[in-house]
């Protein structure tokens, strides 16, 4: 009798716990999150498996990074191994963003994909240019420990890249880069010398930012823009060279 009686308690614990996880608020995920990395000045609602935020920022190597709204959805079938899956989604302005990643129970997050598109535009906090077209990242098993970027590997695409010069816009080229990350540092290798503005070099990113590229163009207006962080190579090509200085 005495076995029995612990058998159901056992059960009718086993079916509390259960009961209080799919009651889990939503703010949960933030505790499951790396300290400080996941953080929202918004509304959070829903539960912990499936709910949404707003006013988003993730910080990275000390640097924020908006992400307005969020959705996201935890399988519950990863939780009794400790490393919940997660899929978000969100969205600002004309930045939209989808992530499948995994949480270890050390605080540390492992991104198995990773999709974001945002426009071009938003390079003008780099270079002092005003540019069209969209950014789109694509990467795979980028690993973060601390909320720090330690490892991973993915593309930049430049899709239907242009610059709004006072004559009109202009026409630069389609570009794809190669990003690889290490020890948090993100590189962004470059060598596309036979689009309409070649472009080949690299950027660097922790941070700070370093850039070091070699832009060709005969456009003369472009040339002239570019002279305000470049010096000339040659009749056609023209060197930017950055170090790190903008915090």
């Amino acid at each position: 009798m005495g076995q029995k009686l612990r058998h159901c308690g056992y059960a009718l614990l086993a079916a509390l716990c259960i009961f209080l996880l799919i009651l889990a608020p939503a703010r949960l995920l933030l505790v499951l999150m790396p300290e400080g990395f996941f953080q929202s000045t918004g509304v959070i609602r829903g539960s912990l498996w499936q709910g949404s935020a707003s006013s988003v920022v993730v910080i990275i190597n000390d640097n924020a990074i908006a992400l307005g709204a969020v959705d996201w959805k935890i399988n519950p079938l990863s939780m009794p191994l400790l490393s919940p899956e997660i899929s978000i989604r969100s969205q600002w302005r004309q930045q939209q963003l989808f992530s499948e990643l995994e949480l270890d129970m050390s605080g540390n997050i492992q991104v198995d994909t990773l999709s974001l598109s945002v426009p071009a535009g938003i390079a003008r906090h780099w270079v002092p240019l005003s540019l069209g077209g969209e950014l789109i990242l694509n990467a795979t098993q980028v690993h973060f420990v601390d909320g720090g970027l330690q490892s991973g590997e993915g593309t930049l695409r430049w899709k239907n890249a242009s610059w709004k010069a006072d004559a009109g816009r202009v026409l630069l080229g389609d570009y794809l880069g190669h990003i690889s990350i290490d020890q948090n540092a993100l590189r962004l290798q470059i060598d596309e010398k036979d689009e309409p503005v070649g472009v080949s070099g690299w950027l660097e990113w922790d941070k700070d930012y370093r850039i070091d590229m070699t832009v060709i163009s005969a456009n003369p207006a472009l040339r002239s823009a570019l002279l305000l962080i470049a010096t000339e190579d040659d009749a056609q090509g023209m060197h930017i060279k950055i170090p790190s200085q903008v915090k």
